[in-house]
């Protein structure tokens, strides 16, 4: 039986291979091996963005590579991807890239990158952390252990990259925290060891500017067959 990642990278293949034709939900849930629903939000969870929103994000990264070249027209390029009319079009490319197709390679509008998504295992041989700082979590300074940023420019909205640290020593400390629904898969961390009891601290970098702090306790939590960490409630 197929783990969940090779699912995912399933149903990816499927997309990528039908960005010009019709995307099949049905056929979807089939290569997924449950429900649309289903895979609709463990697709959300471990991308940060819908299956409907990946899709349009990569015609339209590759709408743009199109228009490059000057040699097609905007409205063939529009019809190959699914668009039924120029202006519906370029109102979705506009705000994708920032400017109208028709600019496309004039004056430095260049279009913006979406690549498409390749879910990986986790690796065997795990990372060791960069640095130790100290945060304060809950009231209490805490030793923790620095292990890089992600970036997340390519495919979020909402921030450009989080950056992690898992909090040593903690104890019992936050075992009884109030949890949020939100879950944070293992895959989603740089490639370390994740034991349960452990407590991370992630940044997520807002575009808008400032840092939105979250902390995340691994508590054995599995959502949709992936390892998760839980999203928990503290004082800063």
């Amino acid at each position: 039986m197929k783990s969940v990642t090779e699912r995912l990278n399933d149903v990816i293949d499927y997309i990528e291979n039908h960005l010009t034709d019709n995307i099949d939900q049905e056929a979807i849930a089939r290569i997924a091996c449950c429900s649309y629903y289903d895979v609709g939000r463990m697709f959300s969870l471990v991308a940060g963005l819908s299956i409907t929103d990946y899709i349009r994000n990569r015609r339209l990264a590759l709408a743009g590579e199109e228009l490059k070249t000057k040699c097609v027209r905007v409205i063939d390029v529009a019809l190959k991807y699914g668009y039924d009319s120029p202006v519906s079009f370029s109102r979705a490319f506009s705000k994708f890239h920032g400017f109208p197709p028709g600019k496309t390679g004039e004056n430095g509008a260049i279009p913006k990158p979406f690549p498409r998504l390749v879910y990986q295992i986790r690796a065997k041989e795990v990372q060791n952390m960069i640095r130790k700082d100290v945060l304060r979590v809950n009231g209490k300074e805490y030793e923790a252990a620095y292990f890089g940023e992600r970036d997340m420019s390519s495919w979020s909205d909402y921030a450009s990259k989080r950056e992690y640290w898992r909090l040593e020593n903690v104890g019992d400390d936050f075992k009884d925290c109030q949890k949020d629904s939100e879950v944070l898969p293992y895959n989603n961390y740089p490639p370390i060891a994740i034991e349960v009891g452990q407590v991370f601290v992630i940044d997520y970098h807002k575009k808008e500017g400032g840092i939105d702090r979250r902390v995340y306790l691994a508590d054995g939590t599995v959502w949709q067959g992936l390892d998760s960490t839980r999203r928990i409630f503290v004082k800063e």
